[in-house]
């Protein structure tokens, strides 16, 4: 933690998380070979158990610091309406209050301004799991109780979330990949930058807690420690158990973030690792080959979640059950 007082006009928490992180983040624009390669190599946002909260996405879209946002929730929410409210909200003051899921868009927020649409005139298209390296949703669900009656761990379709892009001026690649993926988080965390040994650019942390809640995402969670290289940083809020990971700092100040669902305020925190290893992950030497992993009882929680057979075994991870 920092010891400089949040009222110091000197100190690094006179920043906010848009400045913070703007200053430490450079540009380049870079082209992929597939999506999954744009999730591990490109700057990206990733937030866990979304719902419909716009914030994270509009804050940090206007800044140039990210090129895709990646928003993950299993439960119900229509990722062409929360898409169509960032695309909506980013030419607004961004402290002007997004409309609820459902009510009507005020008619100066235009929504079809921005987004990059196909041939057929659609905005969105759906995604893959073969996309993602795996074959159906069910790949993107642990073996664990609480998540809605293990919602989705049997489901053999084919379709896991949606994508579209956005026109930002400004932006890398003058413009912003959006995704809203319909599966576990911390799961799909795991196929997509863990086994990988990469993370993403940034984490929000927000415990919102409706219905699907079966583990926390903040402190010593199970996406920590499925993480060897852990994300440069974390967007955490202020409520309902939303804490900082261990092994970060905060940057900025807090400030509130009007389009969420409880106006949350959040702040931004930096990883203070070296290399932004993760001493703390069975899985380290995904990271850094030469790292030993960590003790057994760390590796035993992430028993619950799919992963490949050499990896699990090097790491120490027991079997799934059945």
């Amino acid at each position: 933690m920092p010891t400089t007082s949040h009222d110091d006009p000197t100190g690094p928490w006179r920043l906010s998380p848009e400045e913070a992180i703007t200053r430490a983040v450079p540009g380049p624009t870079q082209a992929y070979d597939s999506l999954l390669q744009r999730l591990r190599t490109s700057r990206v946002l990733y937030y866990p158990g979304a719902g419909s909260d716009a914030s994270p996405a509009l804050r940090f879209a206007r800044t140039g610091a990210i090129d895709t946002v990646v928003y993950c929730d299993y439960l119900d929410h229509p990722a062409e309406m929360v898409f169509e409210l960032i695309c909506a909200q980013l030419d607004n003051d961004s402290d002007r209050r997004l409309p609820e899921l459902g009510d009507r868009l005020p008619r100066d927020l235009d929504p079809l301004r921005h987004p990059v649409r196909h041939p057929d005139g659609t905005a969105m298209r759906d995604i893959l799991a073969s996309e993602l390296g795996q074959h159906s949703r069910a790949d993107f669900f642990p073996s664990a109780r609480g998540i809605l009656g293990r919602r989705g761990e049997r489901d053999s379709n084919p379709q896991i979330g949606r994508i579209g892009e956005i026109r930002l001026p400004g932006a890398p690649g003058e413009r912003l990949t959006f995704l809203y993926l319909d599966t576990e988080a911390i799961q799909t965390f795991i196929h997509v930058w863990g086994i990988a040994g990469c993370a993403p650019l940034v984490v929000v942390v927000q415990n919102h807690g409706k219905g699907g809640l079966w583990t926390s995402l903040g402190g010593d969670c199970l996406m920590y420690t499925a993480s060897p290289r852990l994300p440069r940083y974390l967007y955490v809020g202020d409520d309902m158990g939303s804490e900082p990971w261990p092994n970060y700092r905060r940057i900025s100040r807090e400030v509130v973030d009007s389009h969420s669902l409880h106006r949350s305020s959040r702040s931004l925190w930096e990883c203070t690792c070296e290399d932004r290893f993760n001493p703390d992950s069975p899985l380290g030497f995904l990271a850094s080959p030469d790292r030993d992993r960590s003790d057994n009882a760390r590796a035993a929680r992430l028993q619950p979640f799919i992963m490949p057979d050499d990896i699990r075994q090097r790491a120490g991870v027991p079997p799934r059950s059945t």
